[in-house]
């Protein structure tokens, strides 16, 4: 093969700093209108300007390479009907929450994309591990300043003068109205949001990546490394205990016991210490949460209170499914139709039915449900199979016939 053939692409990592760029700062800012005010396509139009980038770079090449699996078309498929349901939502339904939502997966499918054609080794896999988990101690420590001095001293500013730290605020509700009211409980939650507009939106960042530390603890890493994933861990773990967020609680349950199972499979030896000092900081840190008032009764009490909400959005969002099986009601659109849905016992009007797979077969219909549960489940047969990345093949533009060597 020619020498050019083998020419390293000197591009390639400038757009991977830049994809890592853009995956850092997506979370540094809150987004509490996606669907309405389209607050995210700033960085839907990076994403979009990065991959034409890498297109022109990769057009100028002799060689075309390109990482494409099973798992990548289930992606692709789940896009496609994504955007069928935007469409068609556009024409029939509200078009501006269509449209923005619209965007909003286009710039998610072109992130997981891109990613799988930048990263090219393990090494470098780490390091973009080592930058999502970074960010996480970074929001996780915004989050306890935020619950032991910033949330205080705005609630002690507050109770001084009620009406001046509103207009402050650039807003303005009556004395003893609803929204006032509203406002006030925002204000005395004790919960942390760090960037996000919702605590459960901070714990959904947080514990996923939680997870991958402490696979990267049990998973065979050196003790220096182990050490700093566990210093890493501890603002982690802190501050998701204070979120209160009962399904951050569970899904970092099941994913430690993911993590487990996949290292019994591959026979890691943990030995007793380990699993020692995880089971101590663990305690150490919910002890510290219940001194410091982050965690009480009510977090285990209104469990089953919360889980009965839940249940109402379910049952009325089966209602709009059921109308709406095959486009759903379109993207962007779920709380205009929840209304009509909505149990006479409910007392919100939720923006989404708390639940991403039933949001999906909701807003987008049936079959983009089923493209949801092929890429989770391309993904668990890949982890399974410890070969995420493996899959490619290689299109060669001098010689048709060697376009495909190999899926």
């Amino acid at each position: 093969m020619p020498m050019e053939l083998h020419k390293p692409n000197r591009l390639r990592p400038w757009l991977l700093g830049a994809m890592c760029a853009l995956f850092v700062a997506r979370p540094l800012f809150p987004s509490e209108s996606v669907a309405l005010m389209g607050d995210g396509l700033p960085v839907v139009m990076l994403w979009i300007a990065l991959a034409v980038v890498w297109l022109l770079g990769a057009i100028g090449r002799p060689v075309f390479r390109l990482r494409f699996g099973w798992t990548d078309a289930a992606v692709l498929l789940l896009i496609a009907l994504h955007t069928l349901a935007a469409v068609w939502a556009a024409m029939h339904a509200s078009p501006r929450p269509a449209v923005n939502m619209l965007w909003e997966w286009i710039g998610l499918g072109l992130a997981f994309f891109l990613a799988r054609q930048f990263i090219a080794d393990q090494r470098e896999a780490r390091a973009v591990v080592a930058v999502m988990i970074a960010l996480a101690v970074a929001l996780s420590g915004y989050g306890l300043y935020q619950y032991f001095y910033e949330m205080p001293a705005t609630r002690a500013e507050y109770a001084a003068d009620p009406d001046r730290a509103m207009r402050e605020a650039g807003l303005w509700y009556p004395p003893g109205s609803p929204q006032r009211q509203q406002f006030e409980n925002r204000l005395q939650s004790t919960e942390p949001i760090a960037t996000f507009a919702l605590t459960n939106s901070l714990a959904g960042y947080l514990a996923p990546w939680l997870v991958v530390a402490a696979g990267i603890a049990i998973g065979g890493a050196r003790s220096r490394k182990r050490l700093a994933v566990v210093c890493c861990a501890v603002p982690i773990v802190a501050c998701l205990l204070l979120t209160k967020s009962r399904s951050g609680y569970l899904a970092t349950g099941l994913g430690l016991l993911l993590v487990w199972l996949l290292c019994r499979e591959r026979e890691k030896r943990l030995g007793w210490k380990l699993p020692l000092g995880i089971a101590a900081l663990g305690a150490i840190l919910l002890a510290a949460a219940v001194a410091a008032g982050g965690l009480d009764r009510q977090v285990l009490s209104e469990a089953s209170k919360s889980l009965g909400y839940r249940v109402q959005y379910w049952r009325s969002t089966l209602g709009i499914i059921a109308d709406h099986p095959l486009l759903g009601c379109g993207p962007g659109n779920f709380q205009n139709a929840y209304t009509m849905y909505k149990l006479p016992e409910a007392s919100e009007e939720v923006a989404d039915p708390h639940n991403f797979l039933l949001e999906v077969w909701a807003t987008a219909g049936t079959p983009s449900m089923l493209a949801l549960l092929a890429v989770l489940g391309c993904f668990a047969w890949k982890s399974r199979r410890k070969s995420i990345c493996n899959s490619q093949f290689t299109v060669v533009p001098h010689d048709v016939g060697k376009d495909f060597l190999g899926l």
